[in-house]
């Protein structure tokens, strides 16, 4: 780490934030830290970003946390590799403070992890989540006292997952990651993981609660979509109409790339992020000619082969967030979904899309293939919500005289 360095070349770092119109709330927060530093670098002895990234969270509030991290990764970059931010999404360059907690031994179980998946080519979301997963609970029984997986007791392992008295405190998804962990090649230590597999609770499957969109919802997201009056961008547009008639991922919209529009085929074709299975989309008129006309009109000149960009410079690769925002105004410009506590992610439109599939009598395979499911199970949330054929199997209540308070109540 060469502070020294950073703060000779930190006009380089501002002056082309301000060039990449970042605002200027997000500058002055980059220089006001540079001048602690600056100021501060004589009486702190750090020898590592990590160091001094975790100093300054122990000095934050935590609303800050993410934001701190944020900073000195990008700090991290631009000094050693000369990286200047780029609103990309990069991974992870601190650890979260439990990992750094650990001992030198549950260290090595998540260090020698992050190896095996980065060998087999696991995606980065998936690394990320399971190396924080596992170093809470490798934390948790360093906190009963253990340095090593071999003497590990079951009651102790459950303890982690449940309260005292049986009350759950985490679910399915947290121990399957951390089994990840656990039956990944640990080398002389996975002996004694495959045993702590083996105590891990069985944790019953919840079913989810779909969120979805009514008839009246979609008539008017539609409607918006097809106005001449539309107030959406270009971009957001083409991105509302991939949403509504594919039921894309917000994360394969944002990695979607130029050369993966089949303009002759009228497809589109791509391995999608999350699964990493090859998916393939009919290219309806309505949202090839979406796609082009923010193509040919409104998507800024760039060497850049994503085909959905920021709007200003430096033109880079919209993020999956980034999608999520555009999603609120879609719904905003509908006049839809606009209470609090309504669900307005990207998701709501996978589920429409299967359940207008399903209310259609389309086959179950041909909507898991159309979503891109590597699970067939996946689908059965989704028809939860089919309300059309729901329907046809209702019972009737004729033979069951109700009064008519009842459904007043």
């Amino acid at each position: 780490m060469k502070l020294k360095k950073l703060l000779e070349t930190s006009k380089d770092l501002l002056d082309h934030m301000q060039e990449s119109n970042y605002s200027h709330e997000y500058i002055m927060c980059f220089s006001r830290e540079l001048r602690w530093i600056e100021k501060n670098i004589a009486e702190y002895q750090v020898s590592s970003y990590e160091e001094l990234c975790q100093m300054r969270l122990h000095q934050s509030k935590p609303y800050e946390e993410s934001h701190i991290r944020s900073m000195y990764g990008v700090f991290k970059r631009f000094e050693e590799n000369g990286e200047f931010p780029d609103r990309k999404m990069h991974g992870t360059v601190f650890e979260r403070a439990t990992y750094h907690k650990l001992s030198p031994y549950f260290k090595c179980l998540v260090d020698m992890y992050t190896d095996y998946a980065k060998n087999n080519v696991h995606q980065e979301s998936t690394i990320s989540k399971c190396r924080s997963k596992s170093s809470c609970f490798f934390m948790h029984l360093q906190n009963l006292g253990y340095t090593s997986l071999e003497h590990v007791k079951e009651k102790d392992v459950l303890s982690f997952f449940a309260t005292k008295d049986g009350e759950s405190i985490r679910g399915r998804s947290y121990k399957r990651d951390i089994a990840i962990v656990l039956n990944s090649e640990l080398k002389d230590q996975s002996i004694h993981a495959r045993r702590i597999v083996d105590l891990l609770p069985a944790i019953p499957q919840k079913h989810k609660n779909i969120k979805f969109l009514t008839a009246e919802e979609s008539d008017a997201i539609h409607e918006m979509l097809s106005s001449e009056a539309c107030p959406l961008t270009l971009r957001d547009r083409a991105i509302g109409f991939l949403l509504y008639f594919t039921g894309i991922r917000a994360g394969d919209i944002a990695d979607l790339r130029m050369n993966e529009i089949d303009w002759r085929s009228d497809k589109i074709v791509r391995r999608q992020h999350k699964t990493g299975n090859l998916l393939e989309l009919p290219l309806i008129p309505v949202v090839g000619n979406a796609i082009y006309n923010y193509i040919s009109k409104e998507r800024p000149a760039s060497e850049e082969d994503h085909l959905f960009l920021w709007s200003k410079a430096p033109y880079t690769a919209l993020s999956s967030n980034a999608v999520w925002q555009i999603c609120r105004k879609i719904y905003t410009a509908s006049g839809v979904r606009q209470n609090p506590g309504d669900r307005k992610g990207s998701h709501i439109f996978r589920h429409h899309l299967a359940t207008h599939l399903a209310g259609q009598g389309f086959a179950q395979p041909v909507i898991s293939d159309t979503l891109g499911h590597s699970e067939p199970m996946t689908l059965s949330y989704y028809l939860s919500a089919d309300i059309t054929h729901l329907r046809e199997l209702a019972l009737s209540i004729d033979a069951f005289p109700v009064s008519e308070e009842v459904f007043k109540a």
